[in-house]
């Protein structure tokens, strides 16, 4: 969480998290969104179409600002802090256009984000529809990429069959060969923006994570708030790895928020369609690629 924070005070331009309200623009243009149902192991699934992503109307910081704003929700359901997250990456329609959307900064932090910052258990990322050169983007975020993340990545081309084997056509939209209505983020997107005073106040305590710091530990030490909020709370996953990292409870998320709560009360305080890199719609482990 520690890192989570530092990030955030460090890149406030693509790690703020901004109201609602003001990504409404691009929430209503159909790019994302939570699936309704979780699968079988309690995990949320996150879809993101980047199709629907005009990068001539989206500048490059709201696109990661939306997917932290879409995390963030996502780890306020204590389900889903124990059970983690499946994404979903739909690539069909990358063009040259996009390639501001993945220059080598922002993939680092992104990389940073999924294995080593932000609080949610991302268990697999599942890629559709990828680039002949998709291959040559992951070899240069291989170094930096854990054996574990890499081998929660399965490149499935433009094979939905392949997806299947993974993720239930139940839980998935009639776009993905799913037995679910087509995509549709009104409800999730209402969801998020009802909740917008949650998000504001997120935000409010991020700007004062250092305060906090200094409050819970005396030292402004960032490791003094991980014991405030994540103790000795590490499990073993045996379906992945051992190392698994930590989850908060959900007795002791709420504890963690009351907590900080009461200190601040207490203190005042041109888009070309992609070649598919696929032969006959083979699923791909990245593991393949080391």
């Amino acid at each position: 969480m520690q890192k989570y924070y530092k990030m955030k005070e460090e890149y406030p331009e693509i790690f703020k998290v901004s109201p609602p309200s003001e990504m409404k623009f691009m929430l209503e243009m159909q790019i994302q969104t939570m699936l309704p149902k979780k699968d079988e192991h309690g995990r949320q699934i996150y879809l993101f179409r980047v199709e629907k992503c005009d990068p001539y109307k989206i500048p490059v910081d709201y696109v990661f600002r939306s997917n932290v704003l879409a995390l963030e929700d996502a780890v306020r359901s204590p389900e889903t802090q124990i059970g983690g997250l499946v994404v979903l990456l739909d690539m069909a329609g990358l063009g040259f256009a996009h390639a501001r959307y993945l220059s080598p900064h922002l993939a680092k932090k992104t990389v940073e984000v999924v294995q080593e910052a932000f609080p949610l258990r991302f268990k697999a990322f599942h890629v559709l529809h990828e680039p002949f050169y998709f291959d040559a983007i992951l070899a240069v975020l291989k170094p930096f990429l854990k054996d574990k993340i890499r081998r929660r990545i399965h490149l499935h081309g433009s094979s939905l069959s392949s997806l299947h084997k993974y993720v239930s056509k139940d839980l998935l939209p009639a776009e993905y060969g799913g037995n679910l209505d087509p995509f549709d983020n009104t409800e999730w997107r209402r969801t998020i923006l009802d909740n917008e005073q949650y998000f504001v106040d997120l935000e409010t305590y991020h700007h004062l994570s250092e305060s906090c710091y200094q409050l819970a530990g005396g030292d402004g030490d960032a490791e003094s708030i991980d014991s405030l909020q994540f103790g000795d709370t590490e499990t073993e996953d045996s379906e992945f790895d051992e190392d698994e990292r930590r989850v908060l409870s959900p007795k002791r998320n709420a504890r963690s928020i009351q907590n900080i709560e009461e200190i601040f009360l207490k203190n005042g305080f041109d888009g070309l369609a992609p070649a598919v890199a696929k032969e006959g719609g083979q699923e791909k482990e990245v593991e393949e690629l080391k």
